[in-house]
């Protein structure tokens, strides 16, 4: 590759985008590698375990179904000899039961005959029972329906007796006790005895209620007739004034009535008590007869219950100890045979159970051993199958091993192949670089020396790069490390002659940081180009010159250097700008025409009338720019890069363009750097992950100070252009080739890069030619060339010499 083009900024894009491309595509395939790897070794592993599984689960199978036939047998044989074992107790017990069962039926027998005469005499006890209490309840109802009787005469003989409290109060007095114990009366004589008395009282109620006054006190009570006499004496003692009649003596007759109805009332009561004294004694006392004799009735009822019920159970009781006394004495012998038998059944049965567990011992270890024998068979063809499947196993984990190491070892080399290239190119290119823009220290510009040739191109800054967040994903494995560093820094440079203008934006910070990047520029150009081939037309109307002062060192050495000023006012800025697109148009009319694509290329073969490079710088465009100057701005940076013009130029965004002022088409032509917000700057106003632009600075400021002189020490004198006279000579064959009959024609010079300088004279009206300059411009030396050219294209007939020096012969005395 052209080391220049190392330079371009597509040619840095480039590196980084296949830097990343690169390192993103490995880490793709890293990944996938390790992905299919990974997915092999799993469904390698997943079939040689899914088999192994499937054979121990056939395996596990085979077991049980071996144990289940197995536990069957065993379970088959074990109930066998259980159902044996049962069959054997089952008989041991019965024939234990037969022996107790026939001696017990002995016993029950006799027991029975006992039982029996016990519940006879238990039935003849129920029924005797029941039939006290039947005639118990009879003789209830009976003396129920004597007392209802009783108490209904109490009532009546109450009733009766109501005028004399005194003699009723007979009726409530308690019953008397009947002589002599309730047990030793009979129940019938009291009955008896009970209802006559009740019969006599209602025979002398009967004689008491014809008695007139005694009836009339039943109805009529003391208390009451006197309060009616009283009644009737106070309606007497107000009524009777109100007939008409004295009121002293209606009191008195109402007195009267009073006092004498009360006594006649009481005459009566007494009168009638008289009366009726015997017979309400009668009455009375054959009342509570009759009471006392239904109260001893009722008690000897009870007591004869009660002493039969006694008698009855007393004899129930003595049968039942009759009966428990037979049965306590069933004989001994019967217990003492049963017991005898039954051990010899015991022993028996024992020695029956030694014998058939023995021989079941016996054919249920040799059913186990038979069993176990068959699992291990089981197991042995399994464990051989399972050790076949891991050695194929094996097998394929170490040919997909080696074939993930084969497919390691291509992407390694892959990677080596893919990567190496970048690096190499990284590190050819900032050897170039650094080469052609070291940094600025003392020692570089000690070093320093006017190069022969222009670099084309100057460092603007740098690019830092880190990898890792340049690349959205990076390889893992070292063998796929980089070859370099991981973070490393690119220069930027304009490259002439397409890429060689420069847009510097900002809408509020980075202003400064331009400006001295725009120095700092100058002076890379000027260290990287021959003296004088450079001419810089710098523009500053805001800062007035203040942001490009220090270059004003420059025009003490050679004032083409900068255009002998830096340019502030709105005419001089459209004044220069008009003479650089006058400029252009000379360069693409005489120089370029249809022979060369650009100036580069023209001056390649120019040689020593190589034509000069033009730089624009403007400081805090659009101020002071009219919209003449604008348009002429825009047209040298759209044409300017093929004939050697370019601009420098910082544009301040905060401030509105000239009207028309295209700023897609300017931006279009030059290599952008936008200030960011931030501080950051970002080139072509794009930020790319992993990569942080920042623009060179100048020295510290006795290190630029001296970098300027030496670069205009440098510049002094050499605009002078010495051509080799050989080039304007002509060949042996054509000496005195050239013919004067029409016109004196014969070349003086280079014009061009391909064209030769002539003098022509003689044709029309260039009959004559005036040469003027200052001394020690080259006249005499021009002088020189005409005279020895003509000599050698034309012979002596076709040119004659007069020879006129004012310096008193001295530049033509060679002569």
């Amino acid at each position: 590759m052209n080391p220049d083009h190392l330079l371009h900024l597509e040619t840095i894009r480039s590196i980084i985008d296949r830097l990343r491309d690169t390192v993103e595509s490995f880490a793709a395939r890293e990944a996938t590698l390790e992905r299919d790897h990974n997915l092999q070794l799993h469904r390698e592993r997943e079939g040689w375990e899914e088999a192994a599984n499937r054979r121990r689960e056939q395996l596990e199978a085979a077991l049980a179904a071996a144990g289940e036939r197995q536990a069957t047998e065993l379970s088959a044989l074990r109930d066998r000899n259980r159902r044996r074992r049962d069959w054997i107790d089952r008989a041991h017990k019965a024939s234990r039961n037969r022996v107790a069962r026939t001696l017990a039926e002995q016993e029950g027998h006799r027991v029975y005959q006992l039982q029996m005469a016990m519940i006879q005499q238990k039935r003849d006890l129920v029924t005797s029972r029941d039939q006290l209490h039947q005639r118990h309840e009879a003789y209830q109802a009976e003396l129920a329906q004597e007392r209802d009787a009783l108490m209904k005469l109490r009532k009546a003989a109450a009733k009766a007796l109501r005028g004399y409290p005194s003699l009723a109060r007979a009726l409530t007095q308690p019953a008397g006790k009947e002589e002599g114990s309730p047990s030793g009366q009979d129940l019938d004589s009291l009955m008896i005895r009970a209802r006559d008395e009740r019969t006599k009282a209602g025979e002398a109620l009967r004689e008491y209620r014809r008695l007139g006054i005694p009836k009339l006190f039943s109805s009529l009570p003391v208390s009451l007739a006197v309060m009616l006499l009283i009644l009737i004496a106070a309606g007497l003692a107000f009524g009777l004034p109100q007939a008409g009649l004295d009121p002293s003596l209606s009191r008195i007759i109402g007195a009267a009535v009073g006092v004498g109805g009360s006594l006649i009332a009481f005459a009566l009561l007494g009168i009638g008590k008289s009366q009726g004294a015997a017979l309400a004694e009668t009455l009375t006392s054959s009342i509570r007869r009759a009471r006392e004799a239904q109260e001893t009735a009722q008690k000897v009822a009870e007591s004869d219950l009660q002493s039969t019920l006694n008698r009855l159970e007393q004899q129930v009781e003595d049968s039942s100890a009759e009966f428990d006394e037979q049965r306590k004495s069933s004989p001994e012998a019967t217990q003492a045979e049963r017991a005898e038998r039954q051990q010899r059944l015991d022993v028996q049965v024992a020695r029956l159970f030694a014998h058939h567990d023995a021989v079941g011992a016996s054919r249920e270890a040799s059913l186990i051993a038979t069993h176990q024998s068959e699992n291990a068979e089981l197991e042995r063809e399994a464990s051989g199958f399972i050790a076949d499947l891991d050695a194929k196993h094996e097998g394929a984990h170490a040919q997909l091993t080696h074939a993930y190491e084969v497919h390691w070892n291509q992407l390694e080399s892959a990677w080596n192949d893919a990567i190496r290239p970048v690096y190499e190119e990284i590190a050819a290119l900032r050897t170039h670089a650094d080469g052609l823009f070291p940094e600025w220290t003392r020692e570089s510009l000690d070093r320093w020396k006017a190069p022969a040739d222009f670099a084309n191109a100057a460092r603007l800054g740098s690019v830092d790069v880190n990898v890792s967040s340049l690349a959205k994903a990076r390889p893992q494995s070292p063998r796929l490390a980089l070859p370099g560093p991981d973070r490393f820094s690119l220069p930027i440079s304009l490259v002439m002659p397409q890429r060689g203008s420069l847009l510097l934006e900002s809408d509020g910070g980075g202003r400064e940081e331009m400006i001295a990047s725009l120095n700092q520029l100058i002076l890379r150009l000027l260290s990287v180009a021959p003296p004088a081939k450079l001419s810089f037309t710098i523009i500053d109307p805001v800062g007035l010159g203040d942001g490009f002062s220090g270059l004003m060192h420059l025009a003490d050495y050679d004032e083409s250097l900068i255009n002998s000023r830096i340019w502030t006012q709105s005419q001089q800025i459209e004044a220069r700008l008009g003479d650089l697109n006058d400029h252009i148009e000379k360069v693409i009319q005489m120089y370029l025409r249809n022979e060369f694509p650009n100036i580069t290329e023209y001056n390649r073969q120019a040689g020593q009338i190589a034509e000069k490079y033009h730089f624009v710088v403007i400081a805090d465009f659009p101020s002071n720019f009219s919209e003449l100057a604008a348009k002429r701005l825009l047209s040298i940076a759209t044409s300017g890069a093929r004939c050697g013009v370019y601009l420098l130029m910082h544009w301040d965004r905060k401030k509105p363009v000239p009207q028309d002022f295209n700023a897609e088409q300017a931006r279009a032509h030059c290599l952008r750097v936008v200030g960011k917000k931030s501080g950051t700057f970002a080139l072509n106003d794009e930020l790319i992950p992993g990569v942080t632009f920042t623009l060179d600075q100048l020295p510290e400021d006795g290190l630029t100070r001296d970098l300027i002189h030496k670069l205009g020490a440098a510049s002094r004198d050499a605009e002078r252009v010495e051509v080799p006279f050989s080039d304007i000579a002509p060949a042996e064959d054509a000496l005195w080739s050239v013919e004067t009959t029409k016109e004196l024609r014969v070349p003086i010079g280079r014009t061009g890069a391909t064209k030769l300088q002539y003098l022509a004279i003689g044709r029309d009206t260039r009959q004559h030619a005036l040469i003027a300059g200052k001394t020690g411009s080259g006249k005499s030396t021009l002088f020189h060339v005409m005279i020895t050219n003509l000599s050698l294209w034309c012979s002596p007939d076709e040119v004659e010499f007069y020879l006129v020096d004012f310096k008193k012969g001295v530049e033509f005395k060679c002569y």
